[in-house]
């Protein structure tokens, strides 16, 4: 059986590629504090939009990052040189060639790709060892794509095996495997929930928190991949004594699910949903693939009602409601072996497309002569008791019909960009989903087997990836 897993690879020399290149938050029981010292921070920006970086410094350099390692103490005033390639809520991590240093410090304005010489002071948070409180810096370019080596150690629980005594480990790219789990946890003052890291084998063992402080967007990546076995790239960030914190800043490149083909094939046909209600002048397309599954639809009832074409389904003119039973049929392939099938049962109600007036008439009777406070109470009443909530994971497939372009059919609308493309879910490789107002603002997190206020469809627009993670 083959397995969804990046290949072993071990990597010691970082690499930079140069070219015009062109991450819910939730606060856990201990954090730094930000610095907020602009006022006293001298800044110059010089932007190169291409060109060679300078050459990568050795160790023995004084100037490098692994100069200042080994040699600085906590409480030291430091510099240093280096290309940004990684960003977090509250700072950033830069790399010379040398080694890699944190910088903790959101004062001013920062992105992947550029080239910074700071100073401020070296120091600590558990075992990482960082710029903190800087006072001085200078951009001297821009736009460097920059890429560092990533070591893959397998199982999550790996991590365990590494020294984070090492100041050198921090700041460094692992892919590792393991399942995504939300976990709450009781701090001093109140309960705290993050994403956490558990091996494959040990589903009770939390091993890693995916770091609290990455990037709202890239936890919103994250998040959609819970209760799922994954392959993940994150960069080390801190052993915080109860759990190490694990940075994540990726795409959707550097999360894949890492599963046997049997639980693949089930993953994909557990994601396969369609809209359960229709009016009678309905012509609906049905999805022909899930994931990597191609589907196939057959109507095991009622097809005096229903008239299935390929994947087009249209229905008869109805009197009263009917119900049609449909049998999707999920084909998996796998490699060197035969593929894997499942049958998933939808039972569709059919509806005639006039009959909705009266029963939306019906629906207000209790609001029926009511004004002013009275009809505002009871209209939220009604709404209460008839709210029939989508999760964060149904809301995939609705809103190709809530952004819909209402001029080319099968697309809809990006929000920010406002491009017209394919309306298809590949699972947020085309498109994803945007909240119009932050999850780090809300006192829910988004989970594809959850409703709440975060899979609100009102709150929610398609969006382009990667500028959904630039913003």
């Amino acid at each position: 059986m083959k397995k969804r897993m990046v290949t072993l690879v071990f990597l010691v020399a970082f690499v930079f590629v140069i070219s015009a290149c062109t991450g819910t938050t939730t606060d856990t029981e201990t954090t730094q504090t930000p610095t907020t010292t602009s006022e006293q921070t001298t800044t110059t920006q010089t932007t190169t939009m291409s060109g060679e970086p300078t050459t990568t410094k050795d160790a023995s350099d004084e100037t490098s990052i692994a100069y200042v390692h080994a040699h600085a103490d906590e409480g030291d005033t430091v510099t240093i040189t280096g290309y940004v390639y990684a960003t977090f809520a509250s700072g950033f991590f830069v790399t010379d060639g040398s080694g890699y240093m944190g910088v903790y410090d959101d004062s001013f304005a920062i992105e992947k790709g550029q080239e910074i010489t700071l100073t401020g002071e070296y120091s600590s948070y558990y075992t990482l060892y960082q710029v903190s409180d800087v006072t001085s810096h200078d951009i001297l370019g821009s736009d460097y794509a920059v890429f560092v080596d990533k070591t893959d150690i397998g199982d999550v629980d790996a991590l365990l095996d590494i020294d984070s005594s090492d100041k050198m480990v921090h700041g460094k790219t692992y892919t590792v495997r393991g399942t995504l789990k939300r976990v709450t946890t009781q701090g001093d003052w109140s309960e705290y929930t993050n994403t956490y890291l558990f091996a494959p084998d040990d589903p009770d063992t939390p091993i890693a928190q995916i770091y609290y402080d990455s990037n709202p967007e890239a936890l919103d990546l994250v998040n959609e991949y819970l209760d799922t076995t994954v392959t993940i790239d994150l960069i080390y960030y801190t052993d915080h004594g109860d759990t190490i914190y694990m940075l994540f800043d990726g795409t959707e490149e550097n999360i894949q699910l890492a599963l046997e083909p049997a639980e693949m094939a089930q993953y994909y046909a557990d994601q396969l949903s369609i809209d359960l209600f229709y009016e009678d002048s309905d012509v609906v397309e049905l999805p022909d693939m899930t994931g990597e599954s191609t589907v196939e639809w057959e109507i095991t009832n009622n097809d005096r009602v229903a008239t299935l074409d390929g994947h087009t389904l249209s229905f008869s003119t109805v009197n009263t409601d009917e119900i049609v039973t449909l049998e999707a049929t999920i084909t998996y392939p796998v490699e060197d072996a035969d593929p894997i099938v499942i049958t998933k049962t939808f039972e569709i109600s059919v509806s005639n497309e006039l009959s909705g007036i009266d029963d939306l008439i019906a629906y207000y009777d209790d609001a029926e002569g009511l004004t002013g406070a009275q009809l505002f109470d009871q209209l939220r009443i009604i709404l209460q008791e008839t709210l029939d909530a989508v999760t964060y994971g149904e809301a995939r497939y609705m809103l190709d019909e809530t952004d819909a372009d209402p001029d080319i059919e099968g697309n809809l609308i990006l929000v920010y960009t406002g491009d017209s493309i394919d309306s298809t879910w590949d699972y947020g490789g085309t498109w994803n989903r945007e909240h119009v107002w932050p999850q780090s603002a809300m006192p829910a997190s988004a989970s594809n087997d959850t409703a709440n206020m975060a899979s609100d469809l009102h709150g929610l627009k398609p969006a382009d990836p990667g500028e959904n993670s630039s913003r």
